[in-house]
């Protein structure tokens, strides 16, 4: 019974290490990258992944459209990341439609707003069901991958015309180590944000 107690009481301060460290690695990661206060963005921990944590407007109509997640991968789990990069950005090639249709119609001059004036709630609803019926986007609206020193990345336009969901991904080698980097929005002055933030990734 005392044997039992004891590894119960070893399970549970392990477990309250362990939710005690999430916020801890995630506060670590985010202060790693440079995210001017005046653009509106927060980072916080990604739910259920204690290596990764999101950046995202903290506010507005329109926040849900607008996400960038930063994480460290495991080769274990991930091991094209090491063995084949470009592989490993396709495979990546998928939209999180979830909170984005929910967000669509509320203020036309939000600053993640992709879309102004009289038309707005017209436009609203073309986006919202072209988001609803997206689940696995295609690479055909992918860009090749490119390659700088230290990145792989790869860029995809989802829509047509003036309109459409813009994704960013970007896989970043530091020594034996692989950070992924995934920013999505339908504002090009919110992605061109998430781009000089992913620039500022200090992995050291």
């Amino acid at each position: 019974m005392v044997g039992k107690a004891l590894r119960r009481r070893g399970l549970t301060a392990a477990g309250l290490l362990l939710a005690g460290a999430v916020p801890a690695m995630a506060d670590d990661l985010c202060g790693r990258l440079t995210i001017p206060p005046e653009l509106g963005l927060s980072c916080a921990p990604v739910e259920g992944d204690p290596a990764g944590v999101a950046v995202e407007p903290a506010s507005g109509g329109f926040a849900a459209l607008s996400r960038m997640t930063v994480r460290r991968l495991d080769q274990a789990t991930d091991p094209l990341a090491w063995s084949d990069p470009a592989e490993w950005l396709r495979r990546q090639v998928a939209i999180d439609t979830s909170g984005l249709a929910d967000g669509i119609e509320r203020y036309a001059d939000d600053p993640d707003a992709p879309w102004g004036g009289a038309t707005a709630m017209l436009l609203a609803e073309s986006v919202r069901q072209a988001l609803e019926s997206m689940g696995r986007a295609a690479l055909q609206a992918c860009a090749a991958p490119t390659t700088t020193a230290t990145a792989r990345s790869m860029s995809c336009r989802f829509g047509a015309g003036s309109f459409g969901l813009l994704l960013e991904l970007r896989l970043v080698s530091v020594g034996a180590e692989r950070w992924a980097i995934s920013a999505r929005s339908m504002n090009e002055r919110r992605q061109r944000h998430f781009e000089a933030i992913a620039n500022s990734l200090n992995p050291a």
